[in-house]
């Protein structure tokens, strides 16, 4: 079994990490275990534990999904957390609404359901991952900064392609390798 997500991967410009490297420095005291800002992507889907086999038709069909879709722009807007500010346990940088990136979620969610990968029972939620928080000393620092930067704006970002990826699980963090590219072509 392989363990494969589908994403966006992001080429990120110096001021957008400097605004996210800002951001670490801030909470630098805090238990979050920090994601590498090579390692930055969208999920479009995450499958799981896959069968070797299922590869060769999934790629099939993600290529006939890209052929389907032009590129487009994203805008990183906003600061937030997963699950509540009670128990914060994802620190994000949303993605502003976009109708093409819901689209192309949404198709290469209903064509992998054709072939058994069930399809996703929660709504499409873009964003950036910038940390997975294990502990907040100072909530009340920690909210206001959330808060303050709600509706940040921070970049656009011009998408021209997705991956197929598997995920490696290690305890240093994951290991991510690209098993194939899907140029968006219209």
């Amino acid at each position: 079994m392989k363990r494969l997500f589908i994403a966006v991967k992001l080429n990120l410009a110096k001021n957008i990490i400097n605004d996210f490297s800002e951001i670490k420095n801030i909470f630098s005291t805090e238990r979050i275990k920090w994601v590498n800002f090579n390692q930055l992507h969208i999920t479009l889907k995450f499958l799981g534990d896959t069968e070797p086999e299922l590869i060769p038709e999934i790629k099939s069909i993600l290529t006939k999904v890209a052929n389907n879709f032009s590129g487009l722009t994203l805008h990183l807007k906003g600061v937030g957390v997963f699950k509540n500010f009670k128990n914060p346990r994802v620190l994000w940088v949303g993605i502003e609404k976009n109708i093409i990136l819901k689209n192309l979620q949404r198709e290469i969610d209903k064509n992998l359901s054709l072939i058994g990968i069930p399809s996703e029972n929660r709504e499409f939620n873009p964003h950036l991952t910038l940390g997975r928080i294990k502990y907040i000393n100072n909530k009340k620092k920690f909210i206001d900064f959330i808060l303050k930067n709600s509706n940040r704006s921070f970049t656009e970002i011009n998408i021209n392609e997705f991956y197929l990826i598997e995920s490696i699980l290690r305890k240093e963090g994951p290991i991510y390798i690209d098993l194939e590219r899907f140029p968006l072509h219209l």
